[in-house]
């Protein structure tokens, strides 16, 4: 048997006549197309349940959460759809009302996308601006000409251009964009870009990193120009963080080279200028970093995303560009998807949310720069960007539902089909975290026919602040709440695995917070197998409309 990883094949369930319809319409594709594989394009649809294919081989799909750290943080769990990838946000009040709103950068599309915010977490419908030159980094959120407005600065992917600038006309609408370049002919763009005001001057100027470990100090001039200077050409590309880092007043930046496992100071000399004066030993580097006052000593500390290997740290200011006693933050990971600090529980202490693959990591601060263990919120689900990782973050902080709580929102990303599904998951400080149980479960018939597994069963739920919702306009089975199943088909060497996501109106009952899901799949599979063949159902789990997601059973 030749066996293919599908992309996406989603089915909807009807009477036995129409299934054989669509299974002679299968084989005949497969004379076309070859044995053993289908184009990630296919879509094939029937009745009211929606069948899509993650993967088709040994491969299980992983449930990344390790149980010990299933602490429940106060947070409550909101899912709000994004159509398209998301390679970067940012969060700022960008039209001037009660609530915090997200601008997404959406590479493939080319589109710079504003959501506004609005009562209970009902943001508006997206408003759009198509930039073909566009990068996939934000370069700055800043009243960029001094009219009281909240602008956008984006890095440009052309030869010519670093960055440009979009105005803001007001009520989150954007004006076509200033374009900012300098005498140099290089194609590296922006890997990180910052906002600071090194001159003193009150305008907020940008810092940015090239590719080539070129740094440039962009000021701002008014009105939405900037000069550009180039600083540095012989710094690393790993890692950009300004701050008053010496107590002057003025902002400094620190660069990071993983190659050399340096950070390298520059001091500002307040009139636009820098002088790198210091440097220190950092292991497990890693590409991001951040600042913040983390030990409360007046002094600017760091915190590092770590290095693939390793994981995050701390790293205490002295207060003159340099820094002591580096530690591990205790059962992290390395912050490759983003992270922010401020003080989420209300104590006076900063704490650290970071977005993973497993999940929102969320470190209570004990005090004095240490931090508890880890709650993981959003269990098991990809905050991870679509494209490279350097310079831009998949989560934020705002008061999305005006009660003055910083609430935490991380960009969902499923990357397993050619078409991504992308969300935005809100975490509201305070609210009452839901939860998602199933047990009893009952399998009422299994087989496998030619090429698509059949499996009917139950499962019980239960829970609290679940919402089991179908939407039936969807166009991937994560539109709705949706059960995954993994099967086995037949045993090795022979024999292969699918997992696969599922929706319908078995999914769609809304309000309930117990009671049974009844399920009748039809799993389309890359095999064409003629005779008997043995299907075990491995394992299933639950996830709502909200994201939140069951324990997993047999």
């Amino acid at each position: 048997m030749l066996l293919k990883r599908f992309g996406k094949i989603e089915h909807k369930e009807s009477a036995m006549t129409g299934k054989i319809i669509i299974l002679g319409l299968l084989l005949l594709s497969f004379c076309f197309i070859g044995m053993g594989y289908l184009s990630d394009q296919a879509v094939i649809r029937y009745s009211n349940t929606l069948v899509q294919v993650i993967t088709s081989d040994f491969t299980d799909y992983p449930k990344e959460i390790d149980e010990a750290y299933k602490k429940t943080a106060n947070f409550g769990q909101k899912r709000v759809h994004v159509s398209g990838p998301i390679d970067d946000i940012v969060v700022a009040n960008i039209n001037n009302d009660k609530f915090s709103d997200v601008a997404i950068l959406d590479y493939s599309n080319k589109k710079v996308k504003v959501l506004l915010g609005a009562d209970n977490l009902q943001f508006k419908e997206p408003i759009e601006k198509k930039f073909d030159d566009m990068y996939d980094l934000f370069a700055g959120v800043a009243d960029f000409n001094g009219d009281k407005k909240i602008d956008l600065a984006v890095a440009n992917d052309s030869d010519d251009k670093h960055f440009s600038v979009f105005l803001q006309k007001g009520a989150g609408k954007l004006k076509k964009p200033k374009h900012i370049s300098a005498d140099d002919s290089s194609t590296y763009n922006f890997y990180y870009a910052k906002t600071l005001d090194f001159n003193g001057d009150g305008k907020p100027d940008i810092l940015g990193l090239r590719g080539d470990d070129v740094l440039f100090a962009c000021r701002n001039v008014g009105r939405g120009k900037f000069k550009v200077n180039k600083l540095d050409d012989k710094v690393g590309d790993d890692g950009l963080i300004t701050g008053d880092f010496d107590g002057d007043g003025y902002d400094d930046f620190i660069v990071a080279d993983s190659i050399k496992d340096k950070i390298y100071f520059f001091k500002s000399k307040g009139t636009g200028s820098f002088t790198q004066t210091k440097s220190n030993n950092v292991s497990d580097l890693g590409s991001e970093l951040y600042a913040a006052d983390i030990n409360q000593d007046g002094n600017l500390d760091l915190v590092g995303a770590g290095s693939w290997s390793g994981k995050a740290w701390t790293f205490f200011g002295k207060g003159n560009g340099t820094f002591k006693k580096k530690k591990t933050l205790s059962d992290s990971r390395y912050f490759k998807y983003g992270a922010c600090i401020t003080d989420f529980d209300g104590d006076k202490k900063p704490d650290i949310a970071a977005a993973e693959s497993s999940g929102i990591y969320y470190f209570p601060a004990k005090g004095k720069g240490n931090f508890d263990k880890p709650s993981i919120m959003g269990n098991g689900l990809n905050f991870t960007r679509n494209g490279s990782y350097n310079g831009a973050n998949n989560i934020g902080f705002g008061n999305f539902n005006n009660d003055n709580k910083p609430d935490i929102v991380g960009a969902q990303y499923y990357g397993t089909t050619s078409k991504p599904n992308c969300s935005l998951v809100f975490f509201r400080n305070g609210g009452k975290p839901a939860s998602l149980n199933i047990s009893n479960l009952q399998i009422a018939s299994k087989s496998f026919i030619l090429m698509f597994v059949y499996v009917k069963g139950t499962v019980d739920f239960s829970g609290s602040g679940i919402d089991f919702r179908y939407n039936p306009n969807g166009e991937d089975s994560r539109d709705s709440a949706f059960l995954t199943i993994n099967v086995d088909v037949g045993s090795w060497p022979f024999g292969f695995s699918v997992t696969a996501w599922a929706t319908g109106n078995f999914m769609h009952k809304p309000g309930s917070q117990s009671g049974t899901i009844s399920f009748d799949l039809v799993i389309p599979t890359s095999s064409f197998i003629i005779g008997t063949i043995s299907v075990t159902v491995d394992w299933i789990e639950l996830t709502d409309y909200n994201l939140v997601q069951s324990n997993r059973i047999d």
